[in-house]
């Protein structure tokens, strides 16, 4: 396979990877607001929620291992038909290997939470563990980002790893509403219904968490790219232009979300009739859509941005 080729199965097995990462994070997240929720759909929903986890936890191993793979091709120099011996040399003796290796034991422990169902009294435990575990994978992801050049513990790495959590839990909460939990709640929306209160709580959680990720973001794009003018006239720049470019236009559909159409879905509101708060929703969720494949294309663009050397590390 060729160098393009190569770098093309990265993209994507990085992308299925952070996507996937993604939505573990919004599940777990929005898992807590379900357990709570005193509604028909509670059950069906909490066990559709475990299920792809599961599934999405799987997902996430398969495209570690293809990652080790193409790892092993690029640092033996064969082709990827070629890379399985190599394999041995890169988890037995590169600091790529040591990190994968724990990234990969994080996965195999969400994927056993997730598919584990305890009692109520063994809740709590499971998760607290399922949180340390996606914090140890996403620190794992963290030392093999360009920021881990600079050493296993060190401000870049920290920073960097912090910035993909925030950045997780904004593109998982809403990749999981709009793909499983939305669709699933009660069409018909009155004043028992759960959908206006979880369209609410989904929006402060997507807010909470955008402002950690501009926040980060700032300080990881200046760390890159050192200068305004670094972000033009070379392939980082340009790559990163575009990634902040979707940002912009996906926190437009999150706002346009939170500021003009979720006033118009609370049934309870004595001047909105049933009528107009189910037109509301669907609203609601039609924009959440666009949100949803804008971040997509987010995620695709991060995972360019991942194999592509920054100015200030070639400087």
């Amino acid at each position: 396979m060729s160098g393009v080729g190569l770098d093309a199965l990265h993209a994507a097995a990085t992308t299925l990877l952070n996507l996937a990462f993604a939505w573990l994070v919004g599940a777990a997240f929005l898992g807590r607001w379900i357990g709570t929720a005193a509604c028909s759909e509670q059950h069906d929903l909490h066990r559709d929620l475990t299920r792809s986890m599961a599934f999405t936890a799987a997902i996430s191993i398969v495209a570690q291992i293809v990652l080790l793979w193409l790892e092993a091709a690029v640092m033996a120099d064969v082709p990827l038909s070629d890379a399985m011996p190599a394999i041995a040399d890169v988890l037995g003796g590169a600091h790529f290997g040591a990190v994968w290796t724990f990234g990969f034991a994080a996965s195999a422990v969400i994927l056993a939470l997730s598919a584990f169902q305890p009692n109520r009294s063994a809740k709590k435990i499971q998760v607290a563990a399922l949180a340390i575990a996606l914090a140890a994978f996403a620190y794992s992801r963290s030392l093999t980002s360009h920021a881990g050049s600079r050493g296993d513990l060190n401000f870049a790495v920290v920073l960097d790893w912090i910035h993909l959590l925030f950045i997780s839990l904004w593109v998982g909460v809403v990749l999981v509403a709009t793909l499983l939990v939305l669709p699933r709640l009660n069409a018909a929306v009155d004043v028992e219904s759960p959908a206006p209160s979880f369209a609410l709580a989904l929006s402060r959680t997507a807010t909470a968490a955008l402002v950690g990720v501009l926040a980060t973001g700032v300080l990881k794009a200046w760390q890159s790219v050192g200068s305004p003018d670094n972000l033009f006239g070379n392939p980082y720049g340009n790559v990163l232009t575009i990634k902040l470019s979707l940002v912009a236009v996906a926190i437009g559909f999150g706002g346009f979300n939170r500021f003009l159409v979720l006033p118009t879905i609370d049934p309870r509101a004595t001047h909105m009739s049933a009528l107009s708060s189910r037109n509301g929703l669907v609203h609601f969720l039609f924009i959440l859509r666009l949100e949803t494949l804008v971040l997509i294309c987010v995620t695709i663009a991060a995972a360019v941005l991942s194999a592509t050397a920054p100015p200030m590390d070639r400087q």
